[in-house]
This record gives C-alpha cells, sequence and structure tokens, in this order.
C-alpha cells in the first residue's frame, strides 16, 4: 500500500470528545487536480438512483428499493483498477491514520467506494446508518467532499449523537470518518451539485 505522505494528513477532532473519537476529520486527502479527475469519473461510470436497501425480485437475485423522500441522488461505484488504484490506496491511508482514534479492527473496504452526486434543487438523504442485514459489517465509514462549498447550496452532512447534530467540515479535499452506525444525514441541495466519495471499511463484529 502507498502512503500518503504526511503533510496531506492533519488529524482534527471535535473539542473535548473522549480518547475513542466520535468523529474524525482528515485534510487534504486529494490535490485540487486529483478531485476534478475523480469528479470526471461521472461521465465513465453507470450513474443511478442511490437506493436505501434491496429486494429479492427472483431466487436470489436482488435489486435496489429506491424512495426518493428518504434519499434522493445518483451514485456510482469505481472498484480497484490501474486507473482507480491510486484512490483507494489514498482513501485506505488516510483511514488507517483516523483508525488511531476509533481503534476499531479492520480488515479492508467493502462495496467498492462510492461517487455520490446531488445536482438536482432537493435532492437529499434523511437520516440513516450504514449498517443493516444483508451488509458487511460496516464498522468505519467516510465521506471525502470533492466539490468547493461555493459550487452549491445545501447538502451538509450532519451526525448526530444527540440533541443538536454536527456539521462536517464541507472544505474540499477533507474526509470525514464516523463510526458506521452513527446516525447521519445529507441535507437538502438547494443550488447547484455537490460531489463527494463514501466508502466504508469492515471488520469482525463489535465485542
Amino acid at each position: 500500500m502507498v502512503v500518503v505522505p504526511s503533510e496531506y494528513l492533519e488529524r482534527h477532532h471535535e473539542p473535548d470528545t473522549p480518547m475513542q473519537s466520535e468523529a474524525s476529520w482528515v485534510e487534504n486527502v486529494f490535490t485540487d487536480s486529483e478531485m476534478d479527475d475523480i469528479v470526471a469519473l461521472n461521465d465513465s461510470l453507470f450513474m443511478e438512483p442511490g437506493p436505501i436497501g434491496s429486494v429479492e425480485v427472483n431466487n436470489g437475485q436482488y435489486e435496489g428499493l429506491v424512495d426518493p423522500i428518504i434519499r434522493h441522488c445518483s451514485i456510482g461505484f469505481m472498484f480497484p483498477n490501474d486507473d482507480t488504484k491510486w484512490i483507494f490506496e489514498r482513501v485506505t491511508a488516510a483511514a488507517i491514520h483516523a483508525n488511531k482514534g476509533f481503534d476499531f479492527d479492520l480488515q479492508g473496504l467493502a462495496d467498492g467506494i462510492q461517487l455520490t452526486r446531488y445536482d438536482k434543487e432537493g435532492q437529499h438523504y434523511g437520516w440513516h446508518q450504514d449498517r443493516g442485514p444483508g451488509r458487511l459489517n460496516r464498522k468505519l465509514s467516510v465521506t471525502v467532499q470533492l466539490s468547493d462549498p461555493a459550487d452549491y447550496e445545501g447538502g451538509e452532512l450532519q451526525l448526530s449523537w444527540g440533541k443538536d447534530p454536527v456539521v462536517a467540515d464541507n472544505r474540499r479535499g477533507v474526509a470525514t470518518f464516523f463510526p458506521s452506525f452513527t446516525n447521519h444525514r445529507v441535507t437538502p441541495v438547494t443550488q447547484g451539485t455537490r460531489y463527494s466519495l463514501v466508502a466504508w471499511f469492515v471488520g469482525p463484529l463489535f465485542k
């Protein structure tokens, strides 16, 4: 694995969080030009409406269950190959760094890396967790902000551990890591287009 140079990794915690983090931010996971290249993958990936789960349609075959009231966005998945390997290496290196604050037993990435696009007024994703039946044991989730916050309005990634949600850092190139059992949402985009990368790291069941 290629380790990200130290100048790319500046770890941040919310003030007064306990030693085992509720969330962790890593800056500058990608350069601006690299993020432009990732966003350009939107033209080559198969982008489809983001599902909220899956349903069996025929003898063990499943298809995504779409409900735009709960989730309204477009997604496409990338998998490791000669063109995308560097993306996986960079996200994995950032996760290794961020996981020092969680100390989760992680085995690797699940389901590839998701490119997410919110580009129509009101597109959003309601409160949810990244765990559930029929999924690998997701333990650590990450969202990497690809869009300049000046390019859109709304679209906040919010994390909830109590009464008042925490708004994630939306600067371009910042990765937000949080336990996959965390309630979180993306508020409606009211103008412009918001791109992000989303990934999930898996491991043995929590004990």
